[in-house]
């Protein structure tokens, strides 16, 4: 269970990874965002079942739907978190690169509104009049959000292999931890092979120790026939 949940979350961080390449070409269109997209997607699919499972099967069958609301809890404020930093990587990204594109063209205030307009995808060149008056501002703002994303697409990709590897650690502490302590699953298997062993020889040392039964049908017809010959 734990190889597909970090098999999961190595493909998640590889889809944002491949959509961080697949940003920098020459010509960004959905084609080029689409593998990435559909690589990510694939891990989130490997990593939903198994986090589910494990949640709800570490506690009882009465305890299974608080456990599953704490799932559900944990996901929803991570994703919230994630999203607020990621769309300040966003904004940040496209406000750096036209202050450096766009030099005294803006003064912060507004250079900060259009960064913040240019990442909701509401920016219009006619609401700022500076930006009229340059040939390039059109091309600059294209290439402050391309520059934005993939910033964000960076962050998610390297977020989520750096916590693949931290729960990796983890998982592989717990593994050794229980190996040393005789309570893993190859420990358990080699319990009972033993304790079949031991109850095996120990019954055939209880049947040796009673010595024959007396009561079986050939020591009674034994007895029959001695009978006979005495008469």
């Amino acid at each position: 269970m734990a190889r597909w949940f970090l098999g999961g979350v190595f493909v998640i961080g590889l889809g944002f990874m491949l959509m961080w390449v697949g940003s920098s070409l020459a010509h960004v269109t959905w084609l080029t965002l689409a593998p990435g997209c559909l690589v990510a997607g694939a891990g989130l699919a490997l990593t939903n079942t198994p986090v589910t499972n494990v949640t709800t099967g570490a506690v009882s069958s009465t305890r299974a739907g608080m456990a599953l609301g704490i799932d559900m809890s944990a996901r929803m404020i991570a994703l919230a978190i994630n999203i607020a930093l990621m769309g300040f990587i966003l904004i940040a990204g496209i406000s750096s690169r036209l202050s450096s594109a766009l030099p005294g063209a803006l003064d912060a205030g507004r250079l900060q509104h259009l960064a913040e307009r240019i990442a909701g995808g509401t920016a219009g060149m006619s609401d700022f009049s500076e930006l009229s008056l340059l040939p390039a501002a059109e091309t600059a703002v294209q290439d402050a959000l391309i520059h934005g994303f993939r910033l964000m697409m960076l962050y998610g990709g390297l977020s989520v292999w750096i916590m693949a590897l931290v729960s990796f650690a983890i998982s592989g502490e717990s593994y050794a931890a229980r190996k040393r302590s005789g309570t893993g699953p190859g420990a358990n298997k080699c319990l009972s092979i033993a304790g079949k062993i031991r109850r095996a020889i120990s019954g055939e040392i209880d049947q040796r120790s009673r010595g024959p039964i007396t009561g079986s049908p050939g020591a009674a017809s034994t007895g029959t026939s001695k009978r006979k010959v005495g008469l």
